[in-house]
């Protein structure tokens, strides 16, 4: 069987999903003819099949909720909206380009007095209706979202620039605790045992790159490990984090108390944050449980990227537990493998987890409110 779709880099970067729909249909056809001897005589079966096939086009998701913000319009992939559902369940936004101001007339004329409005969640209520609002429909062209994507001017702090801002004066509070680890690589928790302040789950490398894994094994972020806690923070300051293997968490099931209720101290959680620094993932990774921050202070063009350690496309699957913060253009880039939609089979698949809220990683709430994964009854 010889797959002869002419899906490929350019053809997706070409691809309108309003006409063309998420990929390439065509008809499949197989037959075959069966016979009685070796010699290919006395034909005794002969039939034929036909379906229609579909070869998708590169796509991301988002699941359980969430934001979804994007300083850039993101053109990697495509909108799987004709796929029959949508990028993500939580609203997509990305900034309106700052215009210059104009001084204000003078007078007080309808036409020219300025008004000042309120933002409201009509906005996404109007941009769901068949008579969609112009300006909030498909601004994000290759992601959409269930509930609205729009392009609206946003609020300071949503700013790049002041976002890093802000991070920067908690760097500090952030970064109080010493570099404990010496390592440059770890491939499992029993590597953190013993180590400096090992209690406070807070693991510090600075001026140099760390590695997470090794090839083929599972990186198991536990409550087992003696002297280490389940939730953690691994900070990486001028450096890469580069992961090498799956990072998943410990079955919750198994940290149930005597009295048959989990204790929330022993749910496994984890973010890694990387300041001037990258974080880079080895293609060969499908999974990975936790949150992802790439954070760029010192201004350097090639900082605050997730990136493919390979500089290379895979068809290899991503699937992210948690949140992903940072420049992902070359991650989404070179993810060009795509499964079924429908099952939540993206080339890069973010599931927002409320982990963050039950057990939260020493010194996490000090960048991110993480009141805001609280959905109010």
């Amino acid at each position: 069987m010889k797959n002869n779709t002419a899906i490929d880099d350019e053809t997706c970067l070409q691809l309108k999903a309003d006409k063309d729909g998420c990929g390439e249909e065509f008809v499949n056809k197989a037959k075959f003819i069966s016979y009685d001897d070796s010699n290919f005589a006395n034909e005794t079966h002969k039939k034929s099949d036909s379906t229609k096939v579909i070869a998708v086009c590169p796509f991301i998701l988002t699941r359980e909720g969430g934001d979804v913000f994007f300083h850039d319009v993101l053109d990697t992939g495509v909108d799987v909206e004709k796929c029959g559902v949508k990028s993500s369940t939580g609203p997509g936004i990305t900034p309106e380009p700052e215009k210059p101001q104009k001084h204000a007339p003078t007078g007080t004329s309808a036409e020219t007095a300025p008004v000042l409005l309120q933002p409201t969640h009509l906005i996404c209520q109007l941009s769901n209706t068949k008579e969609n609002v112009e300006g909030y429909n498909d601004v994000l062209e290759n992601f959409s979202s269930s509930i609205c994507e729009l392009k609206a001017e946003v609020a300071k702090a949503w700013k790049e620039s002041n976002i890093n801002k802000a991070i920067a004066a908690n760097v500090e509070r952030l970064a109080r605790w010493e570099a404990n680890l010496t390592k440059n690589q770890i491939t499992s928790m029993f590597d953190l045992e013993g180590i400096t302040n090992s209690k406070s789950g807070v693991f510090v490398k600075k001026n140099g790159n760390l590695t997470i894994g090794s090839t083929g094994n599972i990186f198991e972020i536990n409550s087992k490990t003696k002297g280490v806690p389940a939730a953690q923070t691994y900070i990486i300051q001028n450096g890469n984090l580069i992961i090498n293997s799956d990072i998943k968490y410990e079955d919750a099931a198994l940290t149930f108390t005597l009295g048959g209720l989990v204790n929330p101290r022993k749910i496994p959680s984890a973010a890694f944050i990387v300041i001037d620094g990258n974080i880079i993932i080895d293609e060969s990774v499908g999974h990975i449980d936790g949150i992802l921050m790439a954070i760029d202070l010192d201004g350097e063009e090639n900082d605050g990227q997730v990136k493919q350690k390979q500089n290379e496309p895979t068809t290899n699957l991503l699937k992210i537990n948690g949140s992903l913060i940072g420049n992902v253009y070359d991650l989404f880039k070179n993810r060009q493998g795509a499964g079924d939609p429908k099952k939540d089979e993206g080339s890069v698949t973010i599931h927002y987890d409320s982990r963050i809220l039950l057990n939260t990683p020493p010194g996490i709430s000090e960048l991110i409110d993480v009141r805001q994964a609280v959905v109010p009854n």
